[in-house]
């Protein structure tokens, strides 16, 4: 017999994913500060790994956010998808260029104030149901 999720089961399962991922965006946002320099000439011999970690992060970030959409938005719109996507979209240009200052700087400008704003939606949620 298939088993039927409720409202509040899939509620639950959202905010689970939103702890895990909250925990792991504050890391993610840390790498994100210590890899700029990297990117900005002070490139290391595991620079290119650690990039590739992060994108990896980002990934993961994203699909949380994808999956938790409905509640992180619930009260009111905090995530907005096309502006997530549009930044994503500058990220993947300046990875195909290969240009590393050019990562460096959507990193900085788009990607990290997105994580950054992501947490504190996820921080807001979090609270609110725990309210």
């Amino acid at each position: 017999m298939e088993e039927v999720k409720t409202n509040r089961d899939y509620k639950n399962e959202q905010i689970e994913a939103l702890q895990v991922v909250q925990n792991y965006d504050i890391r993610l946002a840390k790498g994100i500060r210590n890899i700029l320099p990297e990117l900005r000439g002070e490139e290391r011999e595991d620079t290119k790994e650690y990039l590739k970690q992060i994108i990896n992060g980002l990934n993961f970030t994203l699909e949380a956010i994808n999956g938790t959409m409905s509640l992180l938005n619930e009260t009111r719109q905090r995530i907005d998808k096309e502006k997530t996507n549009a930044k994503v979209e500058k990220l993947g240009a300046a990875l195909k260029k290969k240009e590393n200052a050019e990562i460096a700087d959507v990193l900085e400008k788009e990607i990290l104030p997105f994580v950054e704003e992501f947490l504190e939606s996820a921080t807001e949620v979090l609270e609110e149901q725990n309210a």
